[in-house]
């Protein structure tokens, strides 16, 4: 028998994500401040868990979103939607440590926790290897190659390639440490 994805985990923190760019937008960017990781500072360190909830603009959080639902729906559909909590809170860690120790500015977005997220599910396939995982990495390289290139552009204004680099390599090293059975196979 077939088990229904229940997405309810994912539109919660979809649902958080938009609710805090909204209270950002009604405080005139006051919010972002108080979420955004600062590197190398004591305060930032609170910003390793909320820096994914605040975004620059709507542009930055729709290209978060989308992504963020469709890898998440994956690591479910792969992992057991019960591991999904674990899965984003070792993302946000990752990417944050990352951005905290290397980035040269403050940061705001989910981007480090996407790209965690595209790192677990391309090393599954190795880790975990059978046609479930095999497929959904196909799937994610063939859909977020082109975002995947964002790791080696150090140079792109704007963009936290701290972040991006330091979510992948996690994602890739969670999928190594963990032995989550393949829910579907």
């Amino acid at each position: 028998m077939k088990k229904n994805l229940n997405i309810t985990p994912i539109i919660t923190v979809l649902g958080l994500i938009w609710l805090m760019f909204a209270l950002n937008f009604l405080t005139a960017g006051k919010l972002n401040h108080f979420l955004a990781l600062e590197p190398r500072q004591l305060s930032g360190l609170f910003g390793i868990l909320t820096h994914p909830f605040a975004h620059a603009d709507v542009m930055h959080l729709i290209s978060n979103s989308f992504p963020f639902f469709i890898l998440s729906l994956f690591v479910g559909y792969s992992c057991g939607m019960k591991h999904l909590w674990g899965v984003w809170l070792v993302g946000a860690i990752g990417s944050g440590v990352g951005i905290w120790l290397f980035s040269s500015a403050a940061v705001v977005g989910a981007s480090g926790v996407v790209f965690f997220l595209n790192g677990f599910l391309l090393a599954r396939c190795y880790t975990h290897p059978s046609l479930n995982t095999i497929v959904i990495a196909v799937v994610v390289l063939f859909f977020y190659a082109g975002a995947l290139w964002s790791l080696f552009d150090f140079n792109a204004p704007g963009i936290s390639w701290v972040g991006h680099l330091s979510g992948f390599v996690t994602g890739i090293g969670y999928a190594f440490l963990t032995r989550f059975e393949n829910v579907r196979r």
